[in-house]
């Protein structure tokens, strides 16, 4: 892409969009007909000169860019002098101020010529043919990057300055011509401040507006406004222009006279107490290519901004388990105690001298708490209003065009974020435990991406009391996506009806009210739901998802789960006189899926409702489905589905081209229902070795879930694999004369059991006294184990006696034991090796025969029946079973190495 300044001046500019000079200039052109020279690139830097001495040497790097060297003796070039005549000219500075007076910017030493910031409210102009000529602008330069603008108009012979695309005064008549010879030098009497200097660029005509416009856009592009604050290295004095020279406090910058383009960045991992991101400064107006930026500088933790005064003890008892502290607090918002592990309790409001647990009071210095414990250990943290703080939100971009990432936003009065300005964006944000809403606001054109907002609020309300995770009202163009809002207050996203906004892939759960859309009157606006995920917990409002008034919803692909008994909730309630569609949505759990309460319109189709009831005030529609959509692992908030699910290829095609996940939509005929696309119709997965071992495809994969639920095994094994069983993973710490505890399930998803010896009760599988091998992937604590595979009825089976022994059994023939070194604890694959020509049976470890190598013999055949069923005076041990994967051969070692490696793979 050309750079802007080829395009105006219809020459290579000296300066490209990679912010390096084309060459090193140490005297001027010959002349300056050719239309543009950068006279210099400055470094930036700290200059911190007496008036009697030079500015000091810069750093030579901002923006990982690379700087020209000046002389070291006063920061000046020293070419022929560049006379800029009396005619017109423009020239264009690059610099940084600390709101204090600077010296000379451009112009002779030796005559009274130059551009000179003399004081902090206005500039002097001297030519060469006039003295200084005061040209007050009646404002001060604030601390920060500005791009200057000085047009001198020739024929009226009048200057005037531009700060940033805006200008700061009127045009000052001036007579005599301009002869530049050195940049920023020292003049006698004028006092250095610490500026930093960029690009100047002089132009031998004014510029045209357009060309203002390009050319003011591209330089603040390159010099983007960047003040670090770090809170613990920084130093308020510093002007916070590089990580070395980096402020303390988040107040420091506040002042600050922002442009477009400038960038606040935060010090990952550190930590800033009731210091806000608020910015109530007159600064410019940000653009969609300069907006101001907020964001983290390094690695490691977001930076965190904690809202609340911290009240430690010791605490003094009042009555029962109510204690209380002296402290002076203003209007308090909020109180959370943290017990000293970290876990946090959010109280609510009480009386004072009769709180029960979970409340406060404060009143006359006193702050009283009741946290049902002595709280010798807990730590209070107490978010109030008062004139300490510039406002009360955490961050709140207040301009338009501001971006905002990589923030942690904890405790304050009221909200996390709010946005209070259009055009603004949010990403990567966690906002918990504030007092008001997580992540709130009303303007245009808003963006809020892969952010968290979770445990928000004073307390569980329906309306009134705030305390959403998510609230955009009173604006439009909104888009929500990859967000989650868990366990707030009141709603977990809503919109009012004038908010046309569209929110995917979140994931909506445990809120008061997930989702609650347009609660108020207003004008028509269109909500789109698309790909979430809404869970309903114990306690939350009766109905998951709730449309009310007139504004037009279109709800497509969501997943609602209701994890609470049934009684009378509803996943979607409409009570709307609006237009409401739903389509390609599963509800789970709930006393109704779809009920329709006003007398709005209500279209909807392909849906699969697994409930009591499916509707309440409307019937079926077109392609509606009932039954068990089989998630992956419900209780473990698996809701991705199984092979097997009638959601699969059952939805329409909305063009909706991703899922939750962002996994591809649709694979197969038509899109599944719900949130998650089943991705085994898609493109080929990475070739299983067993696929190529077997020569069929096996009954698992290298997604580590079945293709289907077994529970009647094949009439025989002859196909080539059979997997028996995937148990879960976990603890397992029954006594002998009990079952083992279900296990959880770990990060992958398994089969689930039937809860009472965790088994599968299916028909004899008799491998006969033939070759077979069985590759098992099973977790041991070092101890005793009960049976892994075999019967209960008779003696067959392989069982871990103790920590060194196991025992064979078989059909026709007792225990054998067979002798090994201890499992260490931890995942391992077993390979167990039956050669029927000669009864010999031998177990692999991780792929190393244990028992010395040596196989040992038994006579008759195995039958298994169930899988890891209680014996008599059998004690289990804490062990949790994998893949169960019987061949009706011998695997030869390469096939049984890749066996090994692709189970084990899968099992670290």
């Amino acid at each position: 892409m050309a750079n802007i300044l080829d395009t105006v001046t219809g020459a290579t500019a000296a300066w490209s969009t990679g912010r390096q000079l084309r060459a090193a200039f140490t005297s001027s052109p010959a002349d300056f007909s050719s239309g543009v020279c950068t006279i210099i690139r400055d470094q930036v830097g700290t200059r911190n000169a007496s008036p009697a001495g030079s500015p000091a040497q810069g750093s030579g790097t901002i923006n990982a860019n690379a700087y020209v060297k000046l002389d070291g003796t006063n920061d000046k070039f020293t070419f022929s002098a560049l006379a800029l005549g009396t005619g017109d000219w423009t020239l264009l500075l690059a610099v940084g101020f600390t709101g204090t007076a600077a010296g000379p910017l451009v112009g002779h030493t030796t005559t009274t010529t130059g551009i000179v910031h003399s004081s902090t409210t206005g500039f002097s102009i001297r030519s060469d043919s006039a003295g200084p000529l005061s040209y007050s602008t009646g404002w001060a330069i604030p601390k920060g990057f500005h791009v200057l603008r000085f047009a001198r108009t020739g024929s009226g012979a009048t200057i005037q300055i531009f700060q940033n695309g805006e200008a700061i005064s009127t045009a000052k008549a001036i007579s005599g011509a301009f002869t530049l010879d050195e940049f920023g030098a020292q003049q006698v009497n004028d006092a250095w401040s610490n500026a930093g200097f960029g690009e100047c660029i002089v132009f031998p005509r004014l510029l045209t507006s357009t060309e203002i416009t390009a050319i003011e856009a591209d330089m603040t592009a390159a010099w983007h406004s960047a003040i670090y604050v770090d809170d613990t290295g920084g130093n308020d004095a510093n002007v916070g222009w590089a990580p070395q020279l980096a402020v303390q406090t988040i107040g420091a910058v506040r002042p600050l006279h922002l442009r477009r383009g400038s960038r606040v960045l935060l010090k990952a991992g550190g930590v800033w107490r009731r210091d806000p991101l608020l910015f109530n400064q007159s600064f410019q107006t940000g653009d969609v290519s300069a907006p101001f930026v907020i964001d983290q500088y390094g690695t490691g933790a977001q930076p965190k901004l904690i809202g609340s005064t911290q009240v430690p003890g010791p605490y003094t008892l009042v009555t029962g388990t109510e204690y209380k502290k002296t402290v002076t607090l203003t209007n308090v918002q909020g109180v959370w105690a943290y017990d000293g592990t970290g876990a946090i309790t959010r109280l609510v409001a009480g009386t004072a001298g009769s709180l029960t647990t979970g409340q406060y009071a404060y009143a006359s210095g006193e702050l009283h708490f009741n946290v049902g414990v002595n709280p010798s250990s807990y730590t209070l943290e107490c978010a109030q209003q008062d004139g300490a703080l510039a406002d009360i939100d955490g961050c709140r971009p207040a301009r338009p065009y501001m971006n905002v990432s990589n923030l942690h936003l904890i405790h304050w009065p009221e909200d996390g974020l709010l946005f209070d300005a259009d055009n603004c964006q949010a990403r990567n944000i966690l906002a918990e435990w504030n007092a008001s809403d997580g992540i709130g606001g009303a303007a245009l054109n808003l963006y809020l991406g892969q952010s968290t907002s979770q445990h928000n609020g004073k307390g569980r309300v329906l309306s009134g009391s705030p305390g959403d995770g998510v609230s955009l009202h009173g604006g439009s163009t909104v888009v929500i996506e990859d967000v989650k809002s868990l366990y707030n207050d009141k709603a977990g996203i809503d919109h009012q009806e004038t908010v046309t906004a569209t929110m995917r892939n979140c994931w909506i759960e445990g809120s008061n009210q997930n989702i609650w859309g347009a609660v108020n009157t207003g004008p028509v606006a269109t909500q789109t739901w698309e790909n979430c995920v809404v869970v309903r917990r114990p306690g939350d409002y009766v109905h998951a998802c709730q449309f009310v008034r007139s504004t037009t919803h279109v709800v497509r692909h969501l997943t609602i789960v209701n994890m609470d008994v049934a009684s009378n909730y509803r996943g979607i309630n409409v009570n709307s006189t609006g237009n409401v569609t739903i389509q390609n949505c599963i509800t789970d759990g709930f006393a109704t899926g779809l009920g329709l309460q006003a007398a709005g319109t209500l279209t909807h189709d392909h849906n699969l409702h697994h409930d009591t009831a499916a509707y309440n005030g409307t019937s079926a529609g077109t392609g509606d489905l009932t039954g068990d959509p089989l998630f992956t692992n419900r209780a473990a908030a698996d809701y991705s589905l199984q092979s097997g699910s009638p959601a699969i290829d059952a939805g329409v095609n909305l063009g909706v081209t991703i899922d939750y996940l962002h996994n591809p939509r649709p694979v197969g005929a038509a899109p599944d229902m719900g949130a998650f696309e089943r991705q085994s119709g898609g493109p080929p997965p990475p070739s299983l070795i067993l696929d190529t071992v077997t020569g069929a495809v096996a009954a698992w994969s290298t997604g580590r879930q079945l293709t289907s639920t077994f529970t009647l095994a094949p009439a025989d094994v002859s196909a080539g694999v059979y997997s028996l069983i995937r148990d879960q993973v976990g603890s397992r710490n029954a006594t002998a004369a009990g079952s083992p505890a279900a296990g959880s399930g770990g990060t992958l998803a398994f089969a689930q059991l039937d809860g009472v010896n965790d088994k599968f009760g299916f028909s004899s599988l008799s491998l006969g006294t033939g070759d077979w091998t069985a590759c098992m992937a099973v977790k041991f604590q070092a101890s005793a184990a009960g049976p892994l595979i075999g019967r209960t009825a008779t003696t067959t089976g392989i069982r871990e006696s103790s920590t060194t022994n196991f025992d064979l059994r078989s059909d026709s023939a007792g225990p054998q034991p067979y002798n090994m070194a201890a499992i260490a604890a931890g995942f391992h694959v077993l390979r167990i090796a039956r050669n029927g020509t000669a009864g010999n049976i031998t177990i692999y470890l991780d792929g190393t025969a244990i028992g010395n190598g040596m196989p040992r013999t038994i006579a008759g055949s195995f039958t298994f029946d169930q899988f890891g069923v209680q014996r008599t005076s059998d004690a289990w041990s804490n062990m949790g079973f994998g893949e169960c994967i019987i061949f009706p051969r011998l695997l030869s070692s390469s096939d049984a190495t890749a066996v090994e490696q692709d189970m084990l793979g899968a099992w670290v």
